[in-house]
């Protein structure tokens, strides 16, 4: 048998009810030179039954026999391709046609990408769109992103068999492993992304982000730490709870102490950055500079005193952006915040 060019890879846990369209979804594709290897991970529903239904010579079923977890599952299917490139899939997902023709193509003319990623677009049980989740296509914008999150949706992952050969799923971070390992992928390869929506993503009560939230928000601050440990800057534990504060930018209003310690963080951040040369300069600054402005909009009732912190900070916009966020802000401070209008791209 050749090699396929691309190894889809499903995991499979009590799916029954959208394992099927998934599967029909990737069977569809205008790109055909594909294996799609699925992995059962232990399903007690009919998910197996449904998975043996389709008569496809590129469908290549692995059955763990009892759940060992979603981790064990993709690092499992992973092993097992055989493809120059692994496209990730989920179970209850609907992958638009040309999604590996147009990731296929990008990766081609991109041969410096390691993992390449896609809009998404949320939809209900129903099919009824939600909103569009728009990936960062720029390796730069991309790397900053990671110091907040994923800069595209772990089920538009395709990436190059030889770093999945290098960096598995890290099964300790089971509920953030996709993000977990974007960080460590990062690391010796670039990324991007195809601007347009090439994946329908479910949205319901059955998801990890819906059923273990709290879990990942605790694993996906270990895994924020493990970034900036990349540029060689570890924190303390006070450092540690201002992190946290920038991560979220944070919801409520915040004493003047406290934004000031946040600016200086993110001071620290960016200089640390600056020497590693971990990202790019400029794509850090905006990400952090969005962060901060949108912190100290919620501490508006400071007054004055939020406003001046703010402006004396070095993470805030820089450039032609400064005067535009400054003037919003004071607009917010005095009181006049619906009178004073940004531009749409805002």
């Amino acid at each position: 048998m050749s090699q396929p060019v691309v190894s889809v890879v499903m995991p499979v846990y009590n799916r029954e009810r959208y394992v099927g369209a998934a599967i029909q979804s990737i069977l569809d594709q205008t790109f055909t030179d594909f294996e799609f290897i699925i992995v059962d991970d232990g399903s007690s529903d009919g998910s197996v039954e449904v998975i043996r239904s389709f008569d496809d010579p590129r469908i290549r079923l692995i059955i763990l026999g009892e759940n060992r977890g979603i981790g064990v599952a993709r690092n499992t299917g992973n092993n097992a391709a055989r493809g120059e490139y692994i496209a990730v899939m989920d179970s209850d997902d609907i992958a638009l046609p040309q999604r590996l023709e147009k990731q296929v193509s990008y990766m081609r003319a991109r041969p410096d990408v390691g993992v390449c990623g896609a809009s998404i677009r949320y939809v209900d049980e129903g099919f009824k769109p939600i909103g569009v989740w728009r990936a960062d296509v720029e390796n730069g914008i991309c790397r900053a992103k990671l110091f907040f999150g994923l800069p595209f949706a772990h089920p538009t992952f395709m990436v190059k068999s030889d770093i999945y050969r290098r960096v598995s799923y890290p099964t300790q971070f089971e509920v953030v492993k996709d993000y977990a390992f974007l960080v460590q992928a990062s690391a010796s390869t670039r990324l991007g992304a195809v601007r347009e929506v090439l994946l329908l993503m479910r949205e319901h009560g059955g998801r990890i982000s819906n059923t273990q939230s709290d879990r990942q928000m605790e694993y996906a601050m270990r895994v924020r730490s493990e970034v900036l440990g990349n540029m060689g800057l570890t924190l303390d534990k006070q450092g540690q709870d201002i992190w946290r504060k920038l991560q979220l930018a944070y919801p409520v209003a915040l004493e003047p102490q406290e934004l000031q310690a946040i600016s200086d963080l993110g001071a620290r951040i960016l200089e640390a950055n600056r020497q590693s040369a971990y990202t790019s300069q400029p794509a850090l600054h905006s990400v952090f500079a969005r962060r901060w402005w949108s912190i100290c909009r919620r501490s508006v009732n400071l007054g004055k005193p939020m406003f001046d912190i703010y402006r004396r900070s070095p993470i805030k916009w820089q450039g032609p952006l400064s005067t535009l966020y400054e003037a919003r802000l004071w607009s917010l401070y005095m009181g006049m915040g619906r009178k004073l209008r940004m531009p749409q791209w805002f």
